[in-house]
């Protein structure tokens, strides 16, 4: 009866049904506690309740009954599942209870489960070491506990010749990976130890399994170079990801054998070597491609290979790669959709078809040298999404700002020009805006206004003049930096009742006035810096209730009166930085103020 729209709880008159063997009730919400009575089922075979919004606690009494061959629980994150001592003659061979709260290790006596072949675990709030016992599973074929907190090594799987699948990602594993003899587990075809601690090398043999699809043990510890060999044309190698390791030497020459390879990545390791990007044009299954941030040189001028190569690739990375110049061959890429070029020395015009492409939807070219986007602009791609380009030298006055642009850095360039009246009108989807350490000038339009996703704001370090739009202060507003500008007036007053702002930065400009009142209700807030301005008001009491604030500076404006507040019952805990130089305070520093921030206190080793 699984899907039926059935609500809890369970009716006892169930227990009636004495030969019921097979109960399967996903996927309603029955929104209950599970009751004991399915403990007096003789007969019960399989016992299917996820995704039924149960709660409460699991009965361990449900675990002894020796019929019970699949139990499945998953996704049902208020159950609490507290885990049995398994008996011997346990008949159980499926169990299943992913996205349970279970909190606490592995008893040892899961070993006891010697017809166990099926064992999801993952995200189950787990800690503690995996008990060696699991290595007694010789008929385990899927394991599935990623996601916790489990810690100590790898156990060895020697024992599990049937084994297909070891995912244990997203924990904190420790030491190497040498005790299993991988050759043995001749039908593995996935091995998952993603984001852990693992160290060590990498056991040539895992590269010799005939079944072997998926690789993935990115974000580790692994050091040395990859050594052994394989026959590439037998392997069935599709999914190879060593990111983020400490892995040196070069890559492989059988990497380039893997014609069935089609996810490759091996960025943020040690590898070096000069190679043209030719050698990976034998992958024609090749989706995914990640070279970055390694010692490698890669040549990438045009060849006639190249240019027809890649006819499946849709993301490319080669991020400090010593690239000089944008590789030819990517103009025809057909479906090439993410593209990172980024910290090279690439230098010039950005090329047109980057911006016309009808696929790439993130584009980073930061960390560069380009000198112009190829103006004038054509029409740009709707499907562009992501654009950085901060760091490089591009100089200009028009904006290449798609019509669904989210991602948007042109920070740390030439730009020199006024903003567009208009610029508002193709930010709609707009969350992050940064133009930063530019030379833009004249007035801040308005139009920004009709920006109403913007999260981040950033137009620091520019020649923006005129006043701070009324109706700058939007809802999803996060951070807003228009720090060493030359605007003037006042800070706008009309901060919402939902305010959500984290970091307010105006330092370096002509304002002047008071702190609005309206301040106060941006009770997330972290970081006011208002330095180097005209403000004339006294001491922000208003602000007391923002428990967040970190950072708080007045620096070098017309600040008058008592420093403090009148009562303070712990205002500003968090409070770190604080800077009120260069006002014209007076009188007593408070005492008690002082000793409130609390978050000052453990900075500095005390003497």
């Amino acid at each position: 009866m699984s899907n039926c729209f059935l609500s809890g709880p369970v009716d006892s008159s169930l227990v009636n049904l004495h030969h019921l063997s097979v109960i399967q009730l996903n996927g309603n919400n029955l929104s209950t506690t599970v009751p004991e009575l399915f403990a007096r089922f003789p007969n019960l075979t399989a016992l299917h309740m996820s995704y039924c919004g149960l709660y409460g606690e699991f009965s361990r009494k449900i675990f002894q009954l020796q019929t019970l061959q699949t139990l499945d629980l998953s996704y049902n994150q208020l159950l609490q599942v507290p885990l049995p001592h398994f008996p011997e003659d346990s008949s159980l061979e499926t169990l299943i209870l992913s996205y349970t709260n279970i909190s606490g290790r592995l008893p040892d006596s899961i070993g006891n489960l010697r017809k166990l072949s099926s064992l999801e675990l993952f995200s189950c709030s787990l800690s503690g070491s995996i008990p060696s016992s699991i290595e007694n599973l010789s008929e385990l074929t899927y394991l599935d506990m990623s996601l916790n907190n489990l810690t100590s090594s790898v156990p060895s799987f020697s024992m599990s010749k049937h084994l297909r699948q070891i995912m244990l990602s997203h924990n904190a594993l420790s030491g190497e990976i040498k005790s299993t003899r991988w050759e043995e587990l001749m039908s593995l075809v996935k091995l998952d130890l993603r984001y852990n601690s693992l160290d060590g090398t990498i056991p040539p043999s895992l590269f010799t399994l005939p079944s072997i699809k998926a690789i993935e043990i990115s974000n580790n510890q692994f050091s040395g170079e990859l050594s052994g060999s394989l026959n590439a044309t037998c392997c069935q190698l599709n999914v190879y990801d060593l990111s983020s390791n400490n892995l040196e030497g070069p890559i492989p020459a059988y990497v380039f054998e893997l014609r069935g390879l089609t996810h490759l990545s091996l960025s943020s390791n040690n590898f070096s070597g000069s190679l043209h990007i030719d050698v990976f044009q034998r992958l024609k299954n090749l989706t995914y491609l990640d070279l970055s941030h390694n010692r490698l040189s890669i040549n990438a001028t045009a060849s006639t290979s190249a240019l027809f190569g890649f006819p499946a690739l849709s993301t490319l990375k080669l991020a400090s790669c010593q690239l000089s110049s944008v590789p030819e061959f990517l103009e025809n890429l057909a479906i090439l959709a993410y593209l990172d070029l980024s910290d090279n020395q690439i230098q010039g015009e950005i090329p047109k078809w980057m911006w016309e492409s009808a696929y790439i939807s993130y584009l980073n070219l930061s960390f560069n040298f380009f000198e112009k986007l190829g103006e004038p602009l054509p029409n740009l791609s709707s499907n562009l999404t992501v654009i950085d380009l901060h760091r490089n030298k591009v100089q200009g006055k028009t904006l290449p700002l798609p019509p669904y642009g989210v991602y948007l850095d042109f920070s740390s360039n030439n730009f020199s020009s006024v903003l567009q009246n208009d610029i508002g009108k193709h930010l709609g989807s707009t969350i992050f805006f940064s133009l930063a350490n530019n030379h833009f000038h004249g007035p801040f339009p308005e139009s920004i206004c009709q920006a109403q996703d913007l999260a981040v704001l950033d137009v620091s370090n520019n020649h923006l003049m005129g006043t701070i739009p009324q109706c700058l202060m939007l809802e999803n507003l996060k951070v807003l930096n228009i720090r060493n500008n030359n605007l003037t007036g006042g800070i706008p007053h009309t901060f919402p009742g939902t305010c959500l702002l984290r970091t307010s930065d105006v330092n370096g400009n002509l304002l002047t006035g008071k702190l609005p009142i309206s301040l106060a209700k941006c009770s997330m807030l972290e970081v006011l810096d208002i330095g180097n301005n005209w403000i004339k008001d006294v001491f922000p009491c208003p602000l007391e209730n923002i428990s967040t604030l970190r950072v708080l500076v007045l620096h070098s404006n017309k600040f008058h009166g008592q420093i403090g507040c009148p009562v303070t019952n712990g205002t500003w805990k968090m409070l770190q930085i604080v800077d009120l130089a260069f006002n014209d305070f007076s009188g007593m520093l408070p005492e008690d103020f002082l000793k409130s921030w609390e978050a000052m206190k453990g900075l500095f080793p005390r003497h």
